[in-house]
């Protein structure tokens, strides 16, 4: 049912926003720092627990149990059980598919039986999708199978000892496309050379893996072997391990991404070994205990002589811990698909070097993902988050934002768990938000691959761009983070979704990012959004429909007027000059959950810019049309509909282009039918219509007296548009031509034999 709007409808036209509408005053912040427990990014509300009876050893039978908990309801859930080839089912089922009440929990048991001696991992993962979406969880167990003994655990081990970086044959290394200089670069931890200049260049290149460059939906983003961004390189002496020089690798001057030039004083027969870490000014990814992830080369053995040294290839251990220090690493510093949080903020965003901060990974589980803000300590405590960059990166928002307000933090009231689509607090739904916005614009700025999904690394995925009013699943208001979330990456992206009409690169500013960092970090502390807006129109930047729309696009509500829409269209397309057309269109308003219902009785503005301009008013059903003439001149025009903002709703246009040409197309046809009459027929192309009275030109090529002569015969069309001529001369072409007139283009046509 057509839905018809009136006073009452919904608007957000900041334009005219004045204190009254932003009811929160601005405050002058002097309190000292304030941090209310450990920011922590969105619960996927769904749990997966996998326990064992005991670790069995080979041929010995145990008792497997998959617990599942869904914090909402959900109607169709998949559970599964993955075996490695070291074990087989005895008894029981490995899956299940069904419903899950809220707050509800389901289990399914089985017998299984260690086959094969060595280390296994029992896997076990569950979930949903729904619009927009899907939340899952995995759980592993690491089990020992000995003959007679075994062990299980659910920690992954992590080697202890000196740590081999594993070399790279030529043909294993990479074919990727070199990384531009990215400008400014954070500093080695130690320097670059600790005595005298150095008489031997060490080169090489390193690499490590990232999280691809895709956005996995339901599944976890695989790695890929990339060269390695602002890694630390640092070269030892191998007779007593002292320190000989180090650096970070490219791309910076004129080293691309990976590669590395350092000079050292040559150790000869001494000889020296490289080592690679995860640690910069931007920051320190170290174990859960604080001791480092360097990885070393073997000992090389330079000539006294030689000036350089190329030691080639290298990457990252092949240890799962090695390997989730470097993406985490990476993540926060950059990576070479440029999409590091340091780099954007101090080269592409506000041009702002955030301080050095240190992670832990991993933590032991059940110790919670956190940051701890007052010391910039981040904890990792699950290894698929180091495959989520976004995880990484919201802990590292709340970093961000703490240091942009100058080591404060608000008191979040956040509860625990929260919920990335649901209520919880103003205050926890800003900073939250703001911490899952941020990897988006990380990842998307300046890239080919846009990314407004939220991702947890367990296949884990919430689309934060099309989510508005009456989207299921979703409460409303700027208590929900996701809805936080949604409206600062509309403020943000150059996407166009809803009534989120707004591009990024608009006004003064190269880029958005540039007015929503100003405001955070020039305009005072704020506890939600609501004050954040306050400081956004205090700074000065752009209010009106294009930000009120952008963030009532995501429920966030602050004035009292509906939003409207024009949709505008003419017939018949092309248009020819001096003949009638008609300007049609639609006048739509939305307020709230009600989305595109029609404006009754509000009148809209048609002009165009051969002179035309009229005021109508809109019907019954929203509807609008006007019937004027074409220009008498062809080309292409531009028509407006115009809304002026009045009090009930914001102001809206709408344009489109219009093609006029000077003359109507024709068309004309030839045949010869019964082998004695040439006849045809003109027509207009566009409508077909037959043009009569019409003069038109019959040329013929026929054979006479033995040779091939050319005639002329000037004819007219007749009342149907049908001209004919009987000529009995054989022949070998004939062609009609129609030459126009001041209405009717040419057009002509041929037929040989």
């Amino acid at each position: 049912m057509t839905q018809k709007l009136g006073k009452s409808l919904y608007a957000a036209a900041l334009s005219v926003l004045l204190a009254a509408v932003f009811w929160i005053p601005m405050t002058s912040f002097s309190a000292p720092t304030r941090v209310s427990g450990l920011p922590v990014p969105p619960v996927v509300p769904i749990d997966v627990s996998l326990s064992i009876s005991s670790a069995p050893a080979l041929n010995i039978v145990a008792d497997i149990t998959c617990t599942v908990y869904s914090a909402f309801q959900v109607s169709e859930a998949t559970v599964e059980v993955k075996l490695p080839e070291g074990f087989a089912l005895e008894s029981g089922t490995l899956s299940w598919k069904g419903a899950i009440a809220e707050k509800g929990t389901i289990e399914i048991k089985s017998k299984i039986r260690a086959i094969k001696l060595g280390n296994w991992t029992i896997e076990a993962r569950g979930g949903y999708s729904f619009l927009g979406g899907g939340y899952f969880d995995t759980d592993r167990i690491y089990v020992y199978v000995g003959k007679d003994s075994a062990l299980s655990s659910k920690e992954q081990i992590s080697y202890q000892g000196r740590v081999l970086s594993i070399p790279l044959s030529p043909s294993e290394v990479p074919k990727l496309a070199p990384m531009s200089f990215q400008g400014i670069t954070p500093k080695p931890p130690q320097p670059s050379a600790p005595g005298s200049p150095g008489t031997l260049l060490v080169t090489g290149t390193f690499y490590c893996h990232v999280s691809e460059d895709a956005i996995r939906k339901g599944s976890r983003r695989s790695d890929d072997l990339v060269p390695m961004v602002w890694g630390w390189v640092s070269i030892w002496r191998a007779s007593d391990n002292a320190y000989l020089g180090g650096d970070i690798t490219g791309p910076r001057g004129s080293l691309t991404a990976g590669q590395f030039s350092i000079p050292i004083v040559n150790p000869g027969s001494a000889g020296f070994y490289v080592g690679m870490e995860p640690w910069t000014s931007a920051a320190n990814v170290m174990k859960s205990d604080g001791t480092r992830y360097q990885s070393f080369t073997p000992s090389f053995y330079p000539s006294p002589s030689a000036t350089s040294y190329d030691i080639g290839g290298w990457r990252e251990p092949d240890l799962w811990d090695y390997q989730g220090a470097w993406r985490i690493y990476e993540t926060l510093a950059n990576d070479y698909y440029d999409r590091g949080a340091w780099d954007f903020l101090t080269n592409e965003g506000p041009g702002f070097t955030p301080p050095y901060v240190e992670v832990r990974f991993k933590m032991a589980s059940g110790h919670g993902t956190h940051i701890h803000l007052d010391i910039g300590m981040i904890d990792i405590d699950t290894e698929d988050y180091s495959r989520a960059l976004d995880i990484v990166l919201h802990e590292y928002g709340h970093w961000v934002m703490y240091v942009a307000y100058n080591s404060w933090f608000p008191i979040t009231y956040c509860p625990s768990p929260h919920y990335i689509n649901l209520y919880s607090h103003p205050n926890c739904g800003w900073t939250e938000g703001w911490a899952d916005f941020f990897p988006l614009a990380c990842q998307s700025w300046e890239r080919t691959l846009y990314d407004s999904v939220f991702e947890w690394g367990t296949g884990s995925w919430i689309d934060l761009e099309p989510p508005t009013w009456g989207t299921s699943g979703w409460d409303n208001g700027e208590g929900v983070e996701g809805r936080v979330a949604g409206a600062l990456l509309d403020i943000f992206d150059q996407q166009s979704d809803g009534y989120d009409i707004w591009a990024r690169t608009h006004g003064s500013f190269p880029h958005a990012f540039a007015e929503i960092w100003d405001t955070l970090r020039n305009g005072g502390h704020h506890n939600n959004i609501d004050e954040y807006m306050v400081a956004w129109k205090t700074r000065g930047h752009t209010v009106g429909m294009l930000l009120a729309a952008s963030l009532w696009q995501n429920t966030i509500d602050y004035a009292n007027k509906g939003f409207t829409r024009i949709v505008l269209d003419a017939s018949p397309k092309p248009g020819y000059w001096n003949e009638p057309m008609t300007i049609f269109g639609t006048l739509y308003g939305t307020w709230r959950y009600i989305r595109d219902g029609v404006v009754v009785g509000k009148p809209v503005t048609i002009t165009t810019n051969w002179g035309f301009s009229r005021t109508i008013t809109t019907d019954y059903n929203g509807a609008f049309s006007v019937t004027t003439n074409c220009p008498s001149t062809g080309g292409m025009y531009t028509i407006t509909a115009t809304f002026a903002e009045d009090s009930d709703f914001t102001g809206s246009s709408a344009s489109i282009t219009y093609e006029v040409i000077a003359k109507i197309p024709t068309r004309i046809s030839i045949s010869y039918v019964g082998n004695r009459v040439f006849q045809g027929y003109l027509q207009r192309a566009d409508t077909w219509a037959y043009l009569p009275y019409m003069p038109v030109k019959l040329t013929v090529t026929y054979l006479y007296s033995g040779a091939w002569r050319t005639i002329t015969f000037d004819l007219q069309t007749r009342h149907d548009g049908l001209w004919e001529l009987e000529f009995l001369f054989y022949w070998s072409s004939a062609t009609i031509v129609f030459e126009g007139d001041a209405t009717y283009a040419p057009s002509s046509a041929t037929i040989t034999r």
